[in-house]
This record gives C-alpha cells, sequence and structure tokens, in this order.
C-alpha cells in the first residue's frame, strides 16, 4: 500500500506541472523570437517590423506585447523560485495613440544580455556569471487581443536633491568558454597558454573617470609539476605576479586554480593588458 500511494503522489505532481504548462503564453497568435546578445535599451521601427513579417498598418499598435523572463541561469535548485511562463515587459511604444503604427513609429524595450552582474556584499565589488548554455537571451514579440503592457510615467520628484550622483560603475568582462581541461564539468577557460606564452589585449573604457581606481580579477588554471607564475602588466608596468602552485603527476587533480585581483588608475581610457606566463616544465595553462 505504501508504494502504491507513493507512486500516485509522483504521477499526481507530473499531471498537474504539465498541465499548467499547456496553458503557455505561446500556443496562441503568432509570435517573433528576438535574441539579445547585450543588456541595453533595443528600438523595432517600422522597417524591422516589415522584416519579421508583419505589416505594420494592419495592427493596432496598443496591442503590441513583448515577453521575456530576463537573463541569467535558471536556478539550479527544484526549490527555488521560477516562472512557470513567459511573463510580459512594459514597453514604450512612440506614436500609438492614433491607433495606427506609422512610418517614424517605433518600439522601445529594456533587453538584458545573458550575462549576469551582480554585486557581492562582502567585496563591495559587482561580480559576473556568464550563461553556461546560451549566447544569447531572447524576448517574443506578438500582436495580442487586448492592450500591450506600457511603461508608466513616473512621478517628478519634489522638493531640492540632498544627493548629486556625476559617476556609476561601468563593467567588463572577458571570458571565451573555450577548453574545458577534464572535458567534464561547468568550468571552462579561455586562453590557451602553450606555443605562447605572452597573450595581450587592447582596451579602451569609454568615459573613464582618471585617477578612480579600476579594479582587475583574474582567473587562471595551470597544470604544471613545479611552481609557475603569470605576470600582469599595464602598458609595460608589472601590476600583479600570480604564483601558481605545481601539481602532483600522481594526484587525482588535474590543475591548479588561482583567481587574483589588483587595482590600478588610468590616466587615459585606453590601455595595454598583457599577461605572461613563465614555467620551466610547461604543460598546460588557461586563463578565464
Amino acid at each position: 500500500m505504501k508504494s502504491s500511494r507513493f507512486v500516485f503522489i509522483i504521477a499526481f505532481a507530473f499531471i498537474t506541472i504539465f498541465s499548467k504548462s499547456q496553458n503557455s503564453v505561446l500556443s496562441e497568435g503568432d509570435w517573433y523570437k528576438l535574441a539579445v546578445e547585450q543588456t541595453g535599451v533595443y528600438q523595432i521601427a517600422y522597417n524591422d517590423l516589415l522584416n519579421y513579417g508583419i505589416d505594420p498598418t494592419q495592427i493596432n499598435p496598443k496591442q503590441i506585447q513583448l515577453f521575456g523572463n530576463g537573463n541569467g541561469l535558471l536556478p539550479e535548485l527544484n526549490s527555488a523560485f521560477r516562472y512557470n511562463d513567459l511573463q510580459e515587459n512594459a514597453i514604450f511604444v512612440y506614436g500609438e495613440d492614433d491607433g495606427v503604427f506609422d512610418q517614424g513609429d517605433f518600439i522601445l524595450f529594456y533587453g538584458e544580455g545573458p550575462t549576469e552582474w551582480t554585486l557581492n556584499e562582502e567585496t563591495g565589488r559587482f561580480e559576473h556569471q556568464v550563461n553556461y548554455y546560451s549566447d544569447k537571451t531572447y524576448y517574443f514579440l506578438t500582436i495580442g487581443s487586448e492592450d500591450g503592457k506600457r511603461i508608466e510615467n513616473a512621478a517628478e520628484p519634489i522638493g531640492n536633491p540632498n544627493q548629486l550622483i556625476s559617476m556609476s560603475n561601468e563593467y567588463y568582462s572577458h571570458e571565451n568558454e573555450t577548453y574545458n581541461l577534464i572535458k567534464s564539468g561547468k568550468i571552462w577557460y579561455g586562453e590557451k597558454f602553450d606555443e605562447v606564452n605572452t597573450i595581450g589585449f587592447d582596451l579602451s573604457l569609454d568615459g573613464l573617470i582618471a585617477e578612480e581606481p579600476v579594479f582587475l580579477k583574474s582567473s587562471f588554471a595551470a597544470r604544471c609539476f613545479q611552481n609557475s607564475n603569470m605576470e600582469i602588466t599595464i602598458d609595460g608596468t608589472l601590476l600583479s605576479n600570480v604564483i601558481l602552485t605545481s601539481v602532483n603527476p600522481t594526484s587525482t587533480k588535474f590543475a591548479q586554480k588561482k583567481t587574483d585581483t589588483a587595482s590600478f588608475v588610468l590616466s587615459a581610457p585606453q590601455f595595454n593588458l598583457d599577461f605572461t606566463f613563465y614555467s620551466k616544465f610547461r604543460r598546460l595553462s588557461g586563463m578565464a
């Protein structure tokens, strides 16, 4: 009897989930899938709708709807919250008040790229998480049967400001998921230091405020049977010397991981960032 009850509970849970999935907003109407690679405000113009196969003269712009669940990885825990279906996003449609989508009318929406940035409250710095499974985030456009969700006008604050903000944080990440050292798991690395032991980047931080600190976080993995090191230089000046400890060839550990954090100041937004790997017995190394 206990076994029968257990099977019944599992079957009931499966039927409940399955029935919810049949009510997806995608089950009715025509839908257009839009890919976003970077976070920002995106515009859909008259000719864009034509390219999608939509005749702008035949739609009510007030019924344009956009759906999507934002960026980042889905939670790995089954107990964590997640949306059961696509959520409608608030958008701005210029020129919709006359009920016609004319030449010069357009749609604006805020799209999030696949990489997610969050604040580490312990360090006070922002950290990124790439999406292991997609290089794009997707949004879905449709012409619904009712008015779509719109960005509302915010009430203008009253009184005098008590804080003036003249600068903001800017983020940049370089993480090519190219090499998986043991061909298993989620940890991948980018540039490989093998035949070439120096890899450089010509970077430009637009809007940089001179003399404000720039924070750099680098991650490495090295398979060497003696200690090795990675030198990080900014415009030829040594910033950090990272010691990469050796791997015992008889150990089950394939490579040693190391993360380095450093800060520096720049007088100009353009600079050269170089990584140079030194090892007497070089086997395999990579940089995330």
